[in-house]
């Protein structure tokens, strides 16, 4: 832990530093993406569909996500003397997903297997209403290398702190489980942690203002996990089961971006447009508990899965 904690530390005392604070010769820049990302994650399916209850021939029943509109902005300062850079971002999307099935036959996924009236038991209807909210704030040191007069490597160390809060709302309808009833799931999966953020930019020019950008980093959020679980059936007459559990967790995530820069001035202000297409990968954000034992009703199983963004950004910087 006191290495953990040192790590997260090291930009601070970097930017804290002699050399590094007493540079005469830097510039301010502005950044300001608008992001088009489609979230995808692991371990939601909502049922398994069959054309009758003897059938052995099933389709999984997965959410379909939508793709949606985030943003990215943030500030930073270039020492040019000694080629430092250090920023300040926040990145912000809200996103999600929906499914809606018809049976003839649909075998439930996530309701308790007590609630289970015999092992053959199924439902004629589903839904599942899925979010999603992330929030991401870094704040690198970076250190620009020219390797040749057209490639430029900059790695960087900083510190992140991540957020994100997932709701899942199921129903499932008729059959032979809830004839003329329903029986209603609400879950909540939230992660907050704080940890170090480690890459590499590259640019490369093409010709003479045109550039090649590439972007990777992977950085370790420690921090806690809270989960909310409850289930009630005939329209909420019936509580079935209700979980509240907050432990500790350390979570990876992984950036990587590809794109086209284009870079301008007028008099004292300059600017760069980066036309790019990136992923954020989130490991083992899908702690939700599945209950699938109707022998031994406590047991279950959790880390079903990654949260994977991905799509496309457009991205302004002003430099002053």
């Amino acid at each position: 832990m006191n290495f953990f904690v040192r790590l997260c530390l090291l930009p601070l005392l970097l930017f804290s530093s002699k050399n590094f604070a007493t540079d005469p010769s830097y510039t301010f820049y502005v950044i300001s993406d608008a992001l088009f990302w489609h979230a995808s994650e692991n371990g939601l399916a909502l049922a398994t569909k069959r054309e009758s209850p003897s059938s052995l021939k099933s389709r999984v029943v997965n959410p379909e996500f939508a793709w949606d509109f985030g943003f990215k902005i943030g500030f930073g300062a270039i020492f040019t003397h000694r080629g430092w850079d250090l920023s300040l971002s926040y990145t912000s999307l809200h996103t999600d997903a929906h499914s809606h099935v018809k049976g003839p036959v649909l075998v439930p996924q996530w309701i308790h297997p007590l609630s289970f009236s015999s092992p053959s038991a199924y439902v004629d209807e589903a839904d599942l209403h899925w979010r999603l909210h992330l929030g991401v704030i870094d704040l690198p040191i970076k250190k620009s290398l020219s390797i040749s007069p057209s490639f430029t490597l900059s790695p960087y160390i900083g510190i992140r702190a991540a957020s994100l809060r997932q709701k899942d709302n199921m129903s499932y309808r008729g059959g032979t489980l809830f004839p003329g009833g329903e029986d209603t799931i609400r879950m909540k999966d939230k992660f907050f942690g704080v940890g170090p953020l480690l890459g590499s930019h590259l640019q490369y020019f093409l010709y003479k203002k045109l550039s090649l950008i590439a972007n990777g980093s992977i950085s370790l959020a420690y921090g806690s996990i809270y989960l909310h679980q409850d289930e009630d059936a005939t329209l909420g007459i019936e509580e079935r089961m209700k979980i509240h559990s907050i432990f500790p967790a350390a979570k990876a995530f992984t950036d990587l971006l590809l794109g086209l820069n284009w870079q301008a001035s007028y008099k004292k202000l300059s600017w760069d447009v980066s036309l790019c297409a990136d992923e954020l990968f989130c490991f083992g954000q899908n702690q939700l508990m599945r209950f699938v034992n109707p022998s031994s009703p406590g047991l279950f199983i959790a880390n079903q899965g990654d949260i994977s963004l991905s799509g496309y950004s457009l991205r302004m910087l002003w430099t002053f």
